[in-house]
């Protein structure tokens, strides 16, 4: 009887140890892709196209110098919106979704400082960022038909 008892509590600990890892909230790993990259889903993708594609129409205003203050302003706004939006509905998890909120915030602050250059900080220093982290983000995540920004002019 006490070996059935010993049988019972090593069973109960082995299915424990399997479940609570997932109970206390630990992420799983985010999937990757054969040559290393994260997977996307369809909110990220599409919102990282709608980014690139008003960063490309902006972009000669912004290095001619011919944008608009309160162009830049809306020019910003949307783009951090779409940021948002993208961390609100992408399902992309663990360190996928860190790598990717950190790449976004990247994003976000470059088109700050396109709308509201400080000292030392130029419109076309938050343009740099913006096209750095363009460049980023295919090299960490599975984006199928990515065109890079460069590639589109």
């Amino acid at each position: 009887m006490w070996k059935l008892g010993i049988v019972v509590v090593a069973v109960v600990f082995a299915v424990l140890g399997a479940v609570m890892p997932a109970v206390a909230g630990d992420p799983a790993p985010a999937p990757k892709t054969a040559d290393g990259k994260w997977v996307t889903d369809e909110p990220l993708r599409d919102g990282m196209l709608v980014i690139r594609d008003l960063v490309r129409l902006n972009h000669s205003m912004i290095t001619h110098r011919r944008m608009p203050p309160d162009h830049a302003v809306r020019f910003a706004a949307v783009i951090k919106e779409r940021t948002k939006t993208i961390l609100a509905k992408s399902s992309v998890a663990g360190a996928a979704r860190e790598r990717l909120s950190t790449l976004l915030d990247e994003v976000a602050g470059g088109v700050d400082a396109v709308a509201h250059p400080e000292d030392g900080v130029d419109p076309l220093d938050g343009l740099v960022r913006v096209d750095a982290a363009l460049a980023q983000y295919p090299k960490a995540f599975d984006h199928p038909d990515w065109t890079p920004l460069q590639a589109l002019e």
